[in-house]
């Protein structure tokens, strides 16, 4: 079986790999750095038509960016911001738990000392329910920003005009691949341009998302300065809980 790489002097040895198979193996696709690195395709699957082969090297393909992507997430884990933004909630939803539990632990302590004769002022309230609401707003609005109209991104590889031809879309998927039969005139040649045009798509996919994020409406100045108004509001808003909370506790006079 015959296969080919694209030249790997930039990738070194240890680079993390992705690989994809089809049809029981007889096509192979590995995949280094987001990019295609090899394509292997049994002889005898050029007798099939254009159109079946290109539909298996689709599905070999993506399978090595999915193995590839999931592999490097295991070394370097990918921030999904709107993920970060629900365990942010989830963690207040319980915070804000505890915090009405003790609070009304408190309470009940309260009420009993003064049953007892002793002088206690009122606990002091705190609204615990958006102290980190609107970071995770915030979070939100970047990758919304991020992404929005990303799914009408295409991006396109092609050569011998359009004799091979590869359209690739948002998460770097191989969206579909044209084979004309003058493409399947040996294995080798396959293989080589099926590399050339998948790449020349994820490059062409990359650039224009680049293009896109950067045109968006997007200020980092504001939304740092937002961040940092969150930041010192819910910093006052606990710092003075404490103090008046210090203040009932020193303020308690026993029975006399």
């Amino acid at each position: 079986m015959s296969q080919w790489s694209r030249e790997e002097s930039d990738t070194p040895s240890k680079a993390i790999r992705g690989v994809g198979e089809a049809d029981e193996g007889r096509v192979r696709v590995t995949v280094a750095e987001e990019r295609l690195e090899t394509v292997r395709v049994e002889p005898r699957l050029l007798r099939s038509s254009s159109r079946n082969l290109g539909e298996v090297l689709i599905e070999a393909v993506n399978a090595a960016l999915d193995d590839f992507r999931e592999r490097r997430a295991d070394e370097v884990p990918v921030v999904d911001l709107n993920e970060a933004a629900d365990d942010m909630r989830k963690a207040n939803e319980q915070f804000q738990y505890d915090a009405r539990r003790r609070m009304s632990e408190a309470a009940e302590i309260v009420t009993s000392l003064r049953r007892d004769g002793v002088r206690i002022g009122d606990l002091p309230t705190v609204d615990f329910g958006d102290l980190v609401d609107e970071l995770g707003d915030v979070m939100r609005t970047v990758d919304e920003a991020r992404n929005l109209g990303g799914e009408e991104l295409a991006g396109v590889g092609e050569i011998r005009h359009g004799e091979v031809r590869a359209v690739c879309v948002p998460t770097a998927r191989l969206d579909s691949l044209t084979l004309d039969s003058r493409a399947m005139r040996g294995s080798v040649e396959l293989e080589r341009d099926v590399v050339t045009v998948v790449n020349a798509a994820l490059e062409d996919l990359a650039a224009k998302i680049q293009e896109w994020q950067a045109s968006a409406d997007i200020d980092a100045d504001a939304l740092r300065k937002r961040l940092g108004q969150v930041r010192e509001r819910n910093l006052a808003r606990l710092e003075s809980y404490y103090q008046s909370m210090s203040t009932v506790i020193n303020g308690i006079e026993p029975e006399r």
